[in-house]
């Protein structure tokens, strides 16, 4: 992925030029005093979608030349997303008491914002939240045995991941 894009303006005048402004989007963004004038544009910096490019020519005389505008497509690609869910309570493979109330805490993270996080017992929806301290009351049942609990954590970007892990009923 290559972010960094050098914009490059050419200037001539019939005595000297003194200096070049780069301008995005009609505002100032470099001076350069000296050919080649040359910007590494970082465009990550901006939104995607369309964006004008133009340059300004300064003499030594204080006349100034504006090149055309220019329309240009920004299209950073998003990070890939590094969504994380981790069950911290109960642990997996740990006893529970039955008719008990039992915490389901979770961790959850990403590089980009965790929009909502849900838990199951046995692939059954018991609820969600949607801010930290993830965590869902359970009431284990009153039967023994093995019961799967899942959290399953969303980012704003769509993605989602999932641990599950079982516990026994005693």
């Amino acid at each position: 992925m290559d972010d960094e894009v050098n914009v490059t303006a050419s200037a001539s005048d019939n005595v000297a030029v003194s200096e070049v402004d780069l301008l995005m989007d009609e505002v100032i963004t470099a001076t350069i005093a000296s050919a080649p004038y040359t910007l590494s544009w970082d465009t990550t910096k901006y939104s995607n979608g369309t964006h004008t490019l133009q340059s300004k020519a300064h003499d030594a005389a204080g006349n100034v030349g504006l090149s055309a505008t220019i329309s240009v497509n920004v299209n950073n690609q998003l990070s890939p997303a590094t969504l994380k869910v981790a069950i911290t309570n109960p642990l997996n493979g740990s006893t529970v008491s039955r008719n008990q109330k039992v915490a389901i805490n979770a961790t959850v993270s990403d590089t980009v914002a965790v929009s909502k996080v849900e838990f199951y017992v046995n692939n059954n929806l018991l609820g969600s939240a949607s801010a930290v301290p993830f965590s869902y009351p359970w009431k284990v049942p009153g039967k023994r045995g093995q019961y799967s609990i899942k959290v399953k954590g969303y980012d704003a970007t769509g993605n989602n991941a999932i641990q599950v892990i079982n516990v026994t009923a005693q």
